[in-house]
């Protein structure tokens, strides 16, 4: 599992996360993947992009459940989208 802002892989590319699951708040993708920065675009071709084209992330919303006790929590205000995840150790 990865969540985070869509700059994960710098290092790395798809092979650093095949047969994993990614996912990435929709909300975010969005806002990076229409940066007109120059240098935003550069990491988003090298790096992110391919990520996206091979299939490995699926876009979902930032209250997403990944189980119950594994959720992500909206922490705004660093980037449009972000989130935390949040675990849950009680159960």
């Amino acid at each position: 599992m990865l969540a985070g802002t869509p700059d994960w892989s710098r290092s790395g590319g798809c092979q650093r996360f095949h047969g994993r699951a990614i996912w990435s708040p929709a909300s975010e993708w969005e806002h990076w993947s229409q940066s007109e920065d120059r240098w935003t675009q550069i990491v988003m071709a090298d790096s992110v992009r391919p990520i996206f084209e091979a299939g490995l992330v699926d876009l979902v919303d930032v209250h997403h459940v990944v189980h119950e006790t594994i959720r992500f929590e909206p922490t705004p205000g660093h980037t449009p989208g972000h989130v935390s995840v949040h675990i849950d150790v009680t159960g």
